[in-house]
């Protein structure tokens, strides 16, 4: 499984890209991107453990799940009266990809500078394995993830067979099939903390998209329609492939500091909306966003129906924005929180408002926080204008934003639309 997807993505990677790892990418392929599996073979353990890491004694191999109850479940009043999330501390998934993604980065860029390409492409068939378990079953588990037996707890097997289980039909008998012939990988940062953040929102991105091929897999195999669960397993094994081709493409251009041009240029801002949080707004929204708060490009009226994100601007004239989100405000609060590398961006930049004319009966309170300390502070109420956000980020952190229910009224008429929010590169040094 890890060889075809491994030789998928390696098919896609530029001629030069090729050329830095030709003399490696037999063993590379056929054998080092399964050593985060047999790490626990006593034959192989000497030779795999030196590069190896281990994380507060949890293997490299598959992250710690950050519970999602643990952002909408457990609450507690504060000394003013009011209902406050419990703070459960950071999230264990992003840290411990983090710190492994940066180790296994930084590894293979002084391999390759030292002529070590044995060395790096040992390092990076364990670095392609971490991000190749995003397939089938395992993309159950990881950024927002849960255990691979949900599924036997949600849905019955077949009655004929009581050991045939939900979970056992994720399992692909034939081998992986695909094709990403065409694909050009994609260049996800140009210093390693940058990679990092960008590399774990489509590692989460790919989660997503596997994840919903489980269901019509099942399905379909339950009732002996193979094909069809075929054709899942080959969108999961093609998505899996474009990803690792990204890791693979990234991981090179860093350690040979050779970089396409307009890939560099597509860097220079990223908008939030493409980041995965590491703590969003769940179901304590209020109506109709309890469990869409956090609508892509629209907010949406008591009907549920989409509208084009429109707040006003400060001289009164209507910004219609096509990048954001649209979500509502209640008493309990939500919260929205990123962490930013050091050096890499210098300003957040966009607008928040009430949605015009949604949210003309709204009244909320808006902030947004940097490693705790507040950087803008609004309230927003009918006629007045959407707050320009414009913070310098250059020194990274966390980024919190906040929306509260401000009363009087009805919360259910918070309409609040996060447009253009972006992080702008502009002139600076740059982290290492």
């Amino acid at each position: 499984m890890h060889t075809k997807f491994s030789q998928m993505a390696f098919g896609a990677l530029d001629p030069d890209t090729q050329a830095v790892w030709a003399g490696a990418l037999e063993d590379l392929v056929n054998e080092y991107c399964f050593w985060p599996d047999q790490w626990f073979d006593p034959g192989k353990f000497a030779a795999i453990d030196p590069y190896q890491l281990v994380i507060d004694d949890i293997q490299f191999h598959y992250p710690p799940i950050h519970p999602v109850e643990y952002e909408y479940a457990y609450w507690r009043m504060d000394g003013a009266g009011n209902p406050r999330l419990h703070d459960f501390g950071p999230n264990r998934t992003w840290g411990f990809f983090r710190t492994g993604v940066t180790h296994y980065l930084r590894a293979i860029c002084d391999d390759l500078s030292r002529g070590r390409v044995q060395d790096a492409a040992k390092r990076l068939g364990i670095l392609l394995h971490f991000f190749q378990d995003t397939h089938e079953l395992h993309s159950l588990e990881g950024e927002q993830g849960t255990d691979i037996f949900v599924f036997d707890r949600l849905l019955p097997g077949p009655e004929e067979d009581p050991y045939i289980t939900p979970t056992s039909w994720l399992i692909n008998p034939q081998p992986p099939r695909g094709d990403i012939r065409g694909y050009r990988p994609v260049l996800k940062g140009v210093t390693v903390p940058e990679a990092v953040l960008l590399l774990y929102a489509r590692y989460a991105e790919v989660l997503a998209f596997n994840r919903r091929r489980h269901l019509p897999i099942i399905l379909a195999r339950q009732e002996g329609r193979e094909e069809e669960a075929q054709d899942c397993f080959r969108e999961i094994a093609e998505a899996v492939a474009r990803l690792s081709a990204d890791v693979w493409h990234t991981a090179t251009a860093l350690a040979t500091q050779r970089f396409d041009p307009d890939q560099v240029r597509m860097l220079d801002v990223l908008y939030l909306d493409r980041l995965c949080p590491l703590r969003r707004p769940r179901n304590s929204s209020s109506a109709p966003y309890r469990f869409s708060p956090m609508v892509p490009g629209a907010c949406l009226d008591r009907q549920r129906h989409r509208h084009p994100l429109q707040v006003r601007m400060a001289d009164g004239s209507p910004g219609i924005f096509e990048r954001g989100w649209g979500g509502g405000g209640h008493a309990f609060g939500q919260s929205l929180l990123h962490e930013l590398p050091q050096r890499v961006y210098q300003r957040l930049k966009g607008w928040i408002g009430l949605h015009d004319p949604l949210g003309q009966k709204g009244n909320v309170e808006i902030t947004v926080e940097r490693d705790g300390e507040t950087v803008l502070a609004d309230r927003l109420h009918a006629g007045f204008p959407s707050a320009e956000v414009d913070i310098p980020v250059a020194d990274g952190g966390e980024l919190r934003f906040t929306v509260r229910d401000a009363k009087p009224g009805n919360p259910d008429d918070n309409h609040v639309a996060w447009c253009d929010l972006r992080l702008v590169k502009g002139i600076g040094p740059k982290g290492a």
